[in-house]
């Protein structure tokens, strides 16, 4: 859909609508405003679709109501609502950001936190038994857990492991290529697809 978006200058038009709110097309605010052409510039371009969601309807609103509030101030009208509208659908923005950002958290610190702690205690025990049982042939790592210095790596353990030590250590998710792999595929996939509909949004 071709669309076409007046802007007007500081010029003053000589005769103001008494209303705004039957104007379907933009361009026809000049005719009824009877602005001054060498204030005015008309710019064409093709719309697009946007997402139906909380970021599309800002977008959508922050054009369009910006608009309808510079023409309302040439016009001399009251542009409470819009003023309304465009606050509003800000407000909800930053509500829904928020929320997340909450979610979010919440989420590390309610979920993740004991998951990856529980992951970090059965990887010390796997390290201790793996390294020989000696504090010497260990360090301490940032978090405070055991980790084996390189050279004293034995892997004729791995067969003394207890079988409950053995499907911990072996299910730990980021230890499986596969798996690991796919989430990465996956993700890399829906960032390239947020980066096209930005460069698609924006240039």
């Amino acid at each position: 859909m071709s669309m076409r978006v007046v802007f007007l200058g500081e010029a003053p038009p000589q005769k103001r609508p008494s209303s705004l709110s039957s104007i379907s097309d933009p361009t026809s605010v000049c005719d009824s405003c009877d602005c001054d052409l060498e204030a005015v510039e008309i710019v064409s371009y093709d719309d697009m679709a946007l997402d139906e969601d909380v970021y599309g309807f800002t977008i959508k609103s922050f054009i369009r109501d910006m608009f309808i509030l510079e023409v309302n101030h040439h016009a001399g009208v009251s542009s409470f609502g819009r003023l309304a509208r465009l606050s509003g659908s800000f407000l909800l923005l930053w509500v829904n950001i928020l929320i997340q950002l909450v979610l979010i958290m919440a989420t590390r610190y309610f979920v993740c936190a004991k998951a990856v702690r529980n992951i970090r205690l059965v990887y010390d025990e796997f390290e201790w038994n793996m390294y020989g049982e000696d504090e010497s042939h260990m360090y301490k790592s940032a978090d405070g857990f055991r980790r084996g210095k390189v050279e004293f790596f034995e892997p004729d353990n791995f067969a003394n492991l207890a079988n409950t030590l053995k499907d911990q250590a072996c299910s730990i998710p980021l230890s499986r290529p596969t798996f690991l792999g796919l989430v990465l595929f996956i993700w890399t996939l829906t960032c390239i697809g947020e980066l096209r509909r930005s460069y698609e949004l924006w240039v």
